[in-house]
Formats: structure tokens, sequence, C-alpha cells
């Protein structure tokens, strides 16, 4: 299965086109990188996530356009907290984040480098465009880490047209691969 993956800051990560492993991929066979962790809803479809009274009475809340999960458990992962176009913070301590910007809803958003398109273009497709298409990626993936770099969330997941999975630890991100190779090939 093809991937891509790489380190920048203190964060390795492993990217996928989600037609071939996703957020449902990841909940259903690798449960275990996101339970006892606290997750920060970013993006749920790609606008705000609301707690019902329920998630509310078993202790999620929401500050400003974030909502806030209690412990993840396994129970939590079997609610209908995440759908497509989702983006997620995840803490190994409580944490409360007011904000980041929605990368999934910006398309096709990727963390890879993009500049060996350049090399391989089409002679009849508009360089120029190309160009300008490779800076608007290189610019959000800065504003991007900057924003992981303030955040310091110890995981980020987005669940777009692509699906990109941050850790600070790397065998999290080995272990997605092996999964995806091994259940998804």
């Amino acid at each position: 299965m093809k991937h891509y993956a790489g380190k920048t800051l203190d964060y390795f990560w492993v990217e996928f086109s989600s037609t071939e492993f996703d957020l449902i991929s990841l909940v259903e066979q690798i449960p275990n990188l996101l339970i006892g962790k606290y997750l920060a809803i970013i993006c749920f479809d790609g606008g705000i996530f609301v707690p019902t009274e329920e998630e509310r009475l078993r202790g999620w809340n929401k500050i400003k356009q974030v909502s806030f999960s209690p412990v993840l458990t396994k129970a939590e992962l079997k609610g209908p907290i995440f759908e497509n176009h989702d983006q997620w913070c995840l803490f190994e301590n409580k944490s409360e984040i007011e904000s980041m910007t929605d990368f999934v809803n910006y398309g096709m958003f990727t963390l890879k480098n993009r500049d060996f398109e350049l090399d391989n273009i089409d002679p009849t497709w508009d360089k120029v465009a190309l160009k300008n298409d490779l800076n608007q990626t290189e610019k959000l993936q800065r504003k991007f880490w900057l924003e992981m770099k303030e955040l310091n969330p110890d995981n980020f997941i987005l669940n777009g047209d692509n699906f990109i999975y941050c850790s600070k630890n790397e065998k999290e991100i080995e272990r997605i691969i092996t999964v995806a190779n091994t259940v998804y090939n």
C-alpha cells in the first residue's frame, strides 16, 4: 500500500490516500493507539462537533469551536464521534486548546513534498498554475507545523482526502504502516 512518511519537529508522520486507509480503519484495527488519551475534535465531517446531552453527561464538553472528550475508551470510540473530513488532536493529559486551522477542509491537504511534480509535469499542463499550487501547499504546511509546535498535541489525525497521522512516538507510525500493509493489501 502506498504511503508517505517523514519526521518534522518532534513528530513522525504517515500519510495514505483515504481510499486505502482512514480513521475508520484506525479505530477498527488499532484502537489502542487512541484509548487512554484525551481527544480534541477540531472538525467533524468538515464542521463543528457538538456533543449530545448524553455525551456531556459522560464528560464531553465544548469550548468555542473545539469539543473535548473524557479519557477515550472502547465505548467512546463506538459513539458517532467520527465521520469523513475529521480533524483530531490527542493528548496524553487533559488539555484544552482554543482553536486550530481546519486543514481537513483544504482539498488534498498533504504533508508530503510535492516538488517532484514539476519534474514530471505533462507538457500540455500549465506549469505556472502548478507552481502556484505547490507554493500554496508549502504555505499550508508551514502553517500546520507552526500550529503543531504551538498546540503540542501528542497525536494529530486528519481524515479527509488523505489520512494523516502524526505522533511523537515513532512506534505508532510503524504500527499503522504494518497494519495497513497487512490488513489492507
